[in-house]
């Protein structure tokens, strides 16, 4: 399955053995403490930093990205004078789950379910990198930055051209800088019904998508298509202006692909997901050329220029309506909102049946718009806006799971009744399987008094058998429970 290694299926058969035989071990009295705490810490281990998708990368470099610390110190400060809706990107992350992992709010993620199925195609049309069960921002176009209020940047190194692209240094820690995007939009904004319908989602390339968005508000594609030339099974163009520069790779085929610069190259792995590749801010006269490492297969790409001046006009067009938050929590989202004309407030927050909106106090249905984002309908004019997250079926998890605790306990009860045996019976069963027996039935024992008394108090505390076996060898010792 898309989104999984190999591997994962692979040891989940060989786990899935291993608990089989633990049981049947168990079965025949025969407790392998061993096993059992190496089955334990292997789960924990691999749960946290080995098993399954995009955690590969933790074990693979032994460690998560670098600069759990300084990004730590970064973000503290950072939340010491903002106080507003964000998400934050690191140059250098190693998987989707940096964010998660290092605890700051980010656009990329991994999950364990596909709950979030309706987010990865989205990205997916957008031009970033998704899968089955996991999205990430990688080649997110400036656009696409701001629509998803990533309004921070982490980097190892001081960028270059970083006042062209909108970005502008906050502060630094050790060798980490910090950059705040000055485009980026809040997590809401109001749009009419007529630009949200020109947002086309189906205009084909990601490119061609993104371009509807910029065009409903500016007129004007936020992308240039640049002319390159096909040389054998290699593409490449030269930058003809100053710029930040995309490529896309129409072969599908094609699953790596190695991008050669004047004095660098790199690399960019599960190019089949079609995203867009960012190659960077290039200066006028760079060539460059895309080479596929997937044998068997050549690279034929479009490239692009992106326009921040469009960009700027676009940011320019939604000032005024976006939200503006109030409240924040980890279910709620508070704010107000200014609509010019009835229509939608789009929020870059997924869809899910588990949103309950109120809008001026009164409960609206929200709607899922533009394939997986959150969408809430208002009419014209100034609104009080409150978001609140349930999970779906929250309230019937909890009830089963409050039921299983008292059947368990009832259960429990009910053992604990059941193996306390009668005073009456002949043999009574003592705690830890102790059956009085006489000496001469001990195994390897051998009797003190013969004669004496049919039943002496001698007690036997050898570990029995269960099940069948139990009673065979109880029969054998010619006694009873």
């Amino acid at each position: 399955m898309e989104g999984f290694h190999w591997s994962v299926f692979y040891m989940g058969m060989l786990f899935s053995f291993l608990y089989y035989l633990l049981f049947v071990l168990e079965k025949k009295s025969i407790y392998p403490k061993k096993l059992f705490l190496y089955l334990v810490g292997s789960l924990l281990y691999r749960s946290y930093g080995k098993y399954g998708g995009n955690l590969r990368a933790h074990h693979q470099s032994g460690k998560l990205s670098g600069g759990q610390k300084e990004t730590a110190t970064l973000l503290s400060e950072v939340k010491l004078e903002d106080s507003d809706f964000y998400r934050v990107d690191r140059a250098d992350r190693k998987t989707k789950d940096d964010g998660a992992l290092m605890q700051y709010p980010s656009a990329s993620i991994f999950l364990l379910h596909s709950l979030r199925k309706k987010m990865s195609e989205v990205y997916t049309l957008l031009g970033m990198e998704a899968s089955t069960n996991a999205y990430a921002i990688n080649g997110a176009t400036p656009l696409m930055n701001s629509l998803l209020s990533v309004k921070y940047l982490i980097t190892k190194e001081e960028l270059k051209n970083a006042e062209e692209q909108g970005l502008a240094y906050w502060t630094g820690e050790g060798d980490y800088r910090l950059y705040e995007n000055t485009q980026t939009l809040p997590v809401g904004f109001a749009l009419s019904e007529e630009e949200l319908n020109q947002w086309n989602e189906k205009a084909g390339t990601p490119a061609l998508v993104q371009n509807s968005i910029s065009e409903s508000l500016t007129g004007e594609n936020a992308l240039e298509t640049i002319l390159g030339e096909r040389e054998g099974e290699d593409y490449s163009f030269t930058a003809d202006e100053e710029g930040h520069y995309f490529a896309y790779v129409n072969n599908t085929k094609v699953e790596e692909v190695k991008v050669q610069f004047p004095e660098r190259e790199k690399s960019y792995d599960h190019v089949d997901r079609g995203y867009l590749l960012d190659l960077g801010y290039l200066s006028v006269g760079t060539e460059v050329k895309l080479s596929s490492k997937t044998e068997g297969q050549s690279v034929d790409a479009t490239v692009y220029r992106f326009h921040y001046d469009v960009l700027s006009d676009f940011v320019e067009a939604l000032s005024g309506r976006g939200f503006k938050l109030g409240k924040m929590n980890a279910r709620t989202i508070e704010g107000t909102v200014q609509a010019k004309e009835e229509g939608k407030i789009f929020f870059s927050i997924p869809y899910d049946p588990g949103w309950k909106v109120t809008v001026d106090g009164n409960k609206v249905e929200p709607e899922a718009i533009f394939t997986g984002f959150l969408g809430v309908p208002v009419s014209e004019g100034q609104h009080a806006i409150r978001l609140q997250y349930t999970p779906e079926g929250w309230r019937f998890g909890l009830l089963l799971s409050f039921t299983a605790i008292l059947f368990f306990a009832a259960f429990l009860l009910i053992r604990k009744k059941m193996g306390s045996a009668p005073k009456s019976l002949e043999h009574p069963v003592a705690e830890n399987l102790r059956v009085k027996i006489p000496h001469d039935k001990i195994p390897n024992g051998r009797s003190r008094k013969r004669g004496h008394s049919p039943y002496p108090v001698k007690v036997y505390t050898g570990r029995l058998p269960r099940g069948r076996k139990r009673g065979l060898e109880l029969e054998k010792m010619d006694v009873k429970e």
